[in-house]
C-alpha cells in the first residue's frame, strides 16, 4: 500500500520500503562416488529462485567430523531416528526395522548426537544424546505394526476381504495421520537449532497415500480421507522446508517391487499434484521418495544393503555449503530454488524450495 506523506501545502505519495529477506539454504555437493566436494566459493554456485538468477551474499563450508576434531563444526551432526510403529507393515520387517536402526546407531561418531522416536510415542523416546547404549535400548522397543487386515470396499460388494500394507484403507487412515503429525511435531521441536543441519532418519514402509486407480477415488474415498492424508504430508514437507530439516527414508522391506520403481516421482510440494500409481507398493515408494525429494534428502528403497544407508547418510550430513542470498518478498507463497554448480561430474542436492517466514 502507499502512504501519502504531507510536506507542508504537498502531498507526497511514498512507497512502502521493502527489506530484503536473507535466505539461507543449505546444499550437498557431491562427485560421482558420492563424496561431498569441498574448495567451492560463490564463483562456483548459480542460484535461481522462481526461475530467476539471485545474487549470491555467502558461501560457507561446513565440514562436520565425527569425532569433533580438525573441523569447522566441532558439535558433530544432529540426527533422530524415527521409527514408524504406526503404518502397517508386512510381517516381518519389524527386526529389520531394528537392524537397521541399530547399523546407523554404531557408525554414529563420539562427537555426534542422536535420539529415537517411534510414530505412536509411548516408549519409544529418547532425547538427543551421545549415549549409544540408550539408544539401543530405545530401538529395542519398537515393534511394528502388522499390514494385513480384513477390509471391505466397491470391488467387492461391500463382503470382508484381505487388505495389505500396500493398499490404501480408510479403515487405516487415523493410523497414517497419527504417523504424520508426529512427524510434523518431530520437525518443529527441531527447528530451535539454527543454522545447522537437522536430519531426521526415518524407518518405515511408507503410507499408499492414494487409492491405486484414480477412477476408483470418487467411489473408494467419498468422503476425501486420502486428500486429508495428502495434505499432512504437504503439511509436513512445508514444515520441514521452513525449519531445514532433511528427511531421510529408508524402507525396511529389501528389494520388495518385482517392478521398476517410480523414478518420475520425485517431489511433492504444496502445488505438485499427487501422482497416481498403480503397480503393488509404489504407492509406498512415491510417498517415501516425496518425504526425502521435498526436503533436500534421498530414500533407500528396493534394495537388501540397508547397511549402505547409514553410511551415506552420515556422508550427507558431514559436508555441505551454507548459501545464502537476498530475497525481495513480497508474498507468502512457496519459492522454488534450483541449484547448479561448475564442477563436472558434480551432483547437487537441495530441497526445492522455501517459505519466507
Amino acid at each position: 500500500m502507499i502512504k501519502p506523506l504531507l510536506f507542508g501545502s504537498l502531498l507526497v505519495l511514498q512507497a512502502p520500503v521493502v527489506t530484503p529477506q536473507r535466505i539461507v539454504i543449505d546444499v550437498s555437493v557431491v562427485d560421482k562416488k558420492g563424496a561431498p566436494i569441498s574448495g567451492l566459493t560463490a564463483a562456483d554456485f548459480t542460484i535461481l529462485e522462481d526461475d530467476k538468477p539471485v545474487s549470491i551474499a555467502s558461501v560457507e563450508h561446513v565440514a562436520v567430523a565425527p569425532d569433533g576434531n580438525g573441523a569447522a563444526d566441532k558439535d558433530g551432526r544432529i540426527a533422530v531416528l524415527f521409527l514408524d510403529d504406526a503404518t502397517p507393515a508386512p510381517t516381518g520387517e519389524g527386526k529389520q526395522a531394528r537392524e537397521i536402526a541399530n547399523q546407523f546407531i554404531s557408525a554414529l561418531g563420539p562427537a555426534d548426537v542422536a535420539g529415537v522416536i517411534f510414530a505412536t510415542g509411548g516408549s519409544g523416546v529418547q532425547s538427543l544424546t551421545t549415549d549409544r547404549a540408550a539408544l539401543r535400548a530405545a530401538v529395542a522397543r519398537f515393534e511394528q505394526r502388522i499390514g494385513q487386515w480384513m477390509t471391505s470396499s466397491s470391488e467387492t460388494n461391500g463382503r470382508l476381504a484381505r487388505g495389505g500394507f500396500d493398499q490404501f484403507d480408510q479403515g487405516a487412515v487415523s493410523l497414517y495421520r497419527t504417523m504424520l503429525l508426529s512427524l510434523r511435531r518431530l520437525v518443529d521441536r527441531l527447528a530451535v537449532v539454527e543454522n545447522r543441519r537437522k536430519a531426521v532418519v526415518m524407518i518405515s514402509t511408507g503410507v499408499p497415500y492414494t487409492p491405486p486407480d484414480p477412477r476408483k477415488i470418487a467411489a473408494d474415498d467419498p468422503t476425501g480421507t486420502a486428500d486429508a492424508v495428502l495434505e499432512d504430508l504437504r503439511a509436513v514437507i512445508r514444515a520441514a522446508q521452513r525449519a531445514k530439516v532433511i528427511i531421510y527414508t529408508v524402507d525396511p522391506g529389501g528389494l520388495r517391487l518385482s517392478t521398476a520403481t517410480l523414478d518420475e516421482v520425485t517431489s511433492l510440494t504444496a502445488e505438485a499434484p499427487a501422482p497416481r500409481v498403480s503397480a503393488a507398493g509404489q504407492a509406498n515408494q512415491a510417498f517415501l521418495r516425496s518425504l526425502s525429494v521435498g526436503t533436500g534428502g534421498f530414500a533407500t528403497m528396493n534394495t537388501n544393503n540397508t547397511k549402505a544407508a547409514a553410511t551415506e547418510i552420515l556422508r550427507d550430513l558431514s559436508g555441505y555449503y551454507m548459501v545464502s542470498f537476498d530475497a525481495d518478498q513480497r508474498v507468502e507463497r512457496f519459492h522454488s530454488i534450483a541449484v547448479r554448480v561448475n564442477r563436472p561430474g558434480a551432483t547437487v542436492r537441495v530441497r526445492p524450495g522455501y517459505w519466507p517466514r
